[in-house]
């Protein structure tokens, strides 16, 4: 949560151009329900959506942050809220939705966990139940995070897709595969999602915009 314990930062500016450029995505409104997503494990997608959620929370909005990797989550971590119960309680029918969504403070912002792993996850986010819960955020919200699973392993995150307005897909540089980018994006764009666009991360300073950013970083920073 490099937003909320180094705001001054590189790379906290760096999750600002990215609310930005998710504000100005679309010509008509901002999309409300975003999905973060990678092709595949361990790219970054969690840091991402913590980071997206809070930059869109700093801002004033009303923001809702899930969990919806069922399989392996890592967002409570992350926040310090348990995962005792979460998503999969309250679509397993256990619990009522109002008792698994944690109001935080730093972010300021509200997050349901992924609570404990189901042996169907997938036709738990697939449910009627699932798509009928996001509707209903969609209304309370300003927006709504989804942290879902990386594409090519499982489903999931394909299912999702056609439930919210845009998908943002997380690639590591310097390490992910262009075929496996290609793989992912092509499996969303066939699921019909509208795809927003990718976030590069592992880069160094001298990359991209950050390049610029780090060279007047000591100016912004002087008294």
């Amino acid at each position: 949560l490099v937003v909320v314990h180094e705001p001054l930062s590189p790379v906290a500016e760096a999750f600002r151009a990215l609310r930005t450029a998710v504000l100005f995505s679309t010509p008509a409104a901002p999309p409300k329900m975003l999905l973060v997503t990678s092709a595949g494990a361990s790219e970054g997608k969690t840091v991402s959506s913590l980071n997206l959620a809070a930059t869109l929370a700093e801002a004033g909005s009303r923001v809702l942050l899930i969990d919806v990797d069922l399989r392996k989550p890592s967002c409570h971590r992350q926040l310090g809220v348990t995962n005792t119960a979460g998503l999969s309680s309250f679509l397993a029918g256990q619990v009522d939705l109002a008792t698994v969504v944690h109001a935080l403070e730093a972010p300021r912002l509200d997050f349901i966990p992924a609570g404990p792993t189901p042996p169907n996850p997938a036709e738990l986010v697939g449910s009627q139940r699932m798509r009928t819960m996001l509707e209903e955020m969609r209304g309370q919200y300003d927006f709504v995070i989804l942290d879902s699973p990386p594409v090519l392993p499982v489903t999931d995150a394909v299912v999702l897709a056609r439930e919210v307005d845009g998908v943002v897909q997380v690639v590591k540089g310097h390490d992910t595969p262009r075929e496996l980018i290609r793989r992912a994006r092509d499996q969303l764009v066939q699921a019909n999602a509208h795809l927003l666009g990718a976030v590069i991360n592992n880069v160094d300073l001298g990359w991209g915009d950050l390049y610029f950013y780090n060279r007047y970083y000591g100016y912004y920073r002087a008294p």
